[in-house]
């Protein structure tokens, strides 16, 4: 991918992102009729989540939409670090939905109702195998296309699915043992669960803006540096800097050469390497910071 053009696979991701916003209306809708026909604070708060699904859906749409843009003149990296925002954003709205379910959990816990538990489960599982299909498909799509918001997505609807099928064996030990509690405590688990989740998406977020060091991309531009040491391509090399934005990279680093090279020699090896990394990375640009090796001490 180059930066000054956009992102190549912006409209198959596009299109990805709007099967999960039209798909993720469709499962918030049964939810909630499923909740009207129980009136479980257990499915409530799932259908509350799905809710959030909707908002953290649309967001994505824009994301990559703004994310495919080419660089111009007032955005030289490109617009790749909106999708950092968006994953703040997604953790915020699980955030969110983590919240409600505790309160709503914490209400019925204290003032319990009867619930239809049984017709709940059923129409709940059937629910969630459709939103476990959708996430799947938002994940692997994610991976194909190297997108971080279509993964942050699939993994908030993973979080959703996960919940669900708490929900669902609440509801089935509730049809079991006619016991009304264990439906909000069910839901009081799991929005622990969800909390733990949203509070990985905003850490992701967050270390994304920040340009946080990826110890295993490190690794390998070094990796690759080192076998030109060893090769005596260059003396030594050092000052390797990258990030992230969006699926595409950005590597610096320095290199020093043998003093006899001139200067379209020097440059040459220096453009090699850039492209050996690029290569190495796909969605990368690599800098070289030519320099002299250092000369010998003397004797």
């Amino acid at each position: 991918m180059n930066p000054a053009t956009g992102d190549p696979n912006f409209r198959k991701i596009h299109r990805v992102a709007q099967v999960a916003l039209v798909m993720g209306l469709v499962v918030m809708s049964l939810k909630l009729g499923v909740f009207f026909l129980t009136k479980s604070v257990a499915v409530l708060s799932d259908a509350l989540e799905s809710i959030i699904n909707i908002i953290a859906a649309a967001v994505m749409l824009y994301s990559v939409w703004l994310s495919s843009r080419p660089a111009d003149k007032d955005h030289p990296y490109g617009h790749g670090k909106v999708e950092f925002i968006t994953l703040g954003f997604e953790g915020l709205m699980i955030l969110l939905a983590g919240a409600t379910i505790a309160y709503e959990a914490i209400q019925r816990l204290i003032s319990p109702e009867p619930i239809d538990a049984g017709l709940g489960f059923w129409l709940l599982l059937g629910v969630n195998v459709l939103n476990a299909l959708l996430a799947t498909y938002i994940y692997t799509q994610g991976h194909k296309y190297q997108s971080a918001v279509l993964i942050a997505d699939a993994k908030h609807l993973y979080t959703d699915v996960a919940s669900t099928i708490g929900v669902s064996l609440g509801l089935a030990l509730v049809w079991l043992f006619k016991i009304d509690r264990l439906d909000p405590l069910m839901a009081l688990i799991l929005a622990g669960l969800i909390l733990f989740t949203a509070w990985g998406l905003l850490k992701q977020g967050a270390d994304g803006l920040m340009d946080r060091n990826d110890a295993a991309d490190q690794n390998a531009i070094a990796d690759i540096l080192d076998a030109e040491v060893a090769a005596g391509t260059i003396a030594s090399y050092h000052k390797i800097k990258h990030r992230h934005a969006g699926p595409f990279m950005w590597i610096d680093f320095h290199i020093q050469v043998d003093r006899g090279l001139d200067i379209t020699q020097a440059h040459d090896l220096g453009t090699r390497i850039e492209r050996r990394l690029e290569a190495h990375f796909g969605h990368a640009k690599a800098t070289a910071h030519v320099e002299p090796a250092p000369l010998p001490p003397a004797s």
